[in-house]
């Protein structure tokens, strides 16, 4: 049964395509190879007080070294409670050795620090990287110019692609693209795409996309009723301008506003809201042929963000908790996110592992594996929005 909408959804029009902007001026990148770990706080009466200070930077554990936050976790679970360590740290231009006793309240063993892993920061406006095509690559827009960042590597690179903050774009593999008035088109070149119209279909919205395709909402006339609209989902090949397959969705599903390809290409998860757009209505994964696989009971999961790998899903499901979905046997696992990041909107790196989260001036990058181990990424940069993985020109 087809869902009909009394008015389409809502149209963005497009940027134009012209000289890009300049980066505000205290954006600023963490690039490059981790160069250890960084004290960010240092817990009363711990075995910290009084031998390190905010600042330094640790870069060695019992003459171990200790890039990342990590490697220093990692050796810390191979002691014990009273274990005298020798560690050296960076303390301004000087490394110093610092003799320590493990243990705390807890009874674990532990140093009494907040840590993160130090990078080399790098102005926005100096950045002259290249980042290599990868599945692990996000267009990113600041100030409406689209950067690309590498989480597998942590590399960023400017483009010269201008997008305004308003516009609906979603990133494929192959290219970046959005929709005005019906008319699909390349933001990088600046070119129309024809669309086939197949079946009748029309093209009002990119939601998504998946592989070097992008997921479209699309309307249908419905016969005898000049005002109402049919509402489906179509994929579409923007490289031979081809549908792949079209679709209605169900009634009750509600307007598509959002499509999660996953790595592979091979399963989208679809967010239908009412047409309000204040209420999820409907959520459903769809495989590689257009088939909904009819798991109305999702929304009990909360709101998905994004594949961790090929096969699991996360949902965020409150402002701390987060749920993982792995298909096809749709067993689940709550994790809990940390405190930082709670209430930032997140997008899943793809590698298993790691979650960017994002606020109006920085993007941090979690371990969901790892506790306490964020990684702020960027700082007072205006960012936009994420787009998709897989993107590099």
């Amino acid at each position: 049964m087809l869902a009909c909408a009394s008015t389409p959804p809502e149209r963005g029009s497009l940027p134009d395509v012209g000289e890009a902007l300049d980066p505000p001026s205290q954006c600023t990148f963490l690039v490059g190879e981790p160069q250890g770990v960084l004290v960010q706080e240092v817990t009363p009466d711990s075995a910290a007080d009084g031998l390190l200070i905010v600042g330094d930077v640790i870069v060695a554990f019992d003459d171990q070294p200790t890039l990342d936050s990590e490697s220093l976790l990692a050796a810390l679970g191979e002691r014990e409670v009273g274990d005298v360590v020798e560690i050296s740290v960076l303390r301004g231009d000087e490394e110093t050795e610092q003799t320590l006793t493990l243990g705390d309240a807890s009874g674990e063993p532990r140093i009494g620090v907040m840590i993160r892993t130090q990078y080399q920061t790098v102005e926005a406006a100096h950045i002259d990287t290249e980042v290599e095509p990868g599945l692990l690559t996000r267009p990113i827009s600041i100030s409406g110019l689209i950067y690309l960042f590498d989480a597998g590597s942590n590399v960023w690179e400017r483009t010269e692609v201008e997008v305004a903050e308003e516009i609906n774009w979603v990133a494929t593999t192959a290219g970046l693209y959005g929709i005005q008035e019906e008319v699909i088109s390349d933001l990088v070149s600046g070119e129309e795409i024809p669309h086939d119209g197949i079946e009748g279909w029309e093209p009002i919205r990119v939601i998504g996309s998946a592989g070097v395709e992008v997921i479209l909402v699309v309307t249908q006339e419905v016969p005898d009723e000049p005002e109402r609209v049919a509402v489906g989902v179509s994929r579409f090949n923007p490289l031979t301008s081809q549908t792949v397959w079209a679709q209605p969705v169900v009634d009750g599903f509600g307007i598509p506003i959002s499509a999660l390809g996953s790595p592979d290409g091979e399963a989208i998860v679809v967010v239908g809201v009412d047409e309000g757009g204040s209420e999820i209505t409907g959520i459903d994964v769809w495989d590689g042929d257009g088939n909904a696989r009819g798991m109305q009971d999702l929304i009990a999961l909360g709101t998905p963000v994004g594949w961790m790998d090929d096969e699991s899903l996360l949902f965020r499901t409150d402002v701390e908790v987060a749920s993982l979905l792995t298909l096809p046997g749709g067993d689940t696992e709550e994790i809990t996110l940390e405190p930082a990041i709670g209430g930032l909107p997140l997008f899943p790196v793809g590698d298993g592992r790691g979650v960017l989260a994002l606020d109006s001036q920085s993007l941090v990058l979690d371990d969901v594996n790892l506790v306490g181990d964020l990684q702020v990424l960027a700082e007072n940069c205006d960012f936009g929005r994420v787009g998709e993985p897989g993107w590099s020109p």
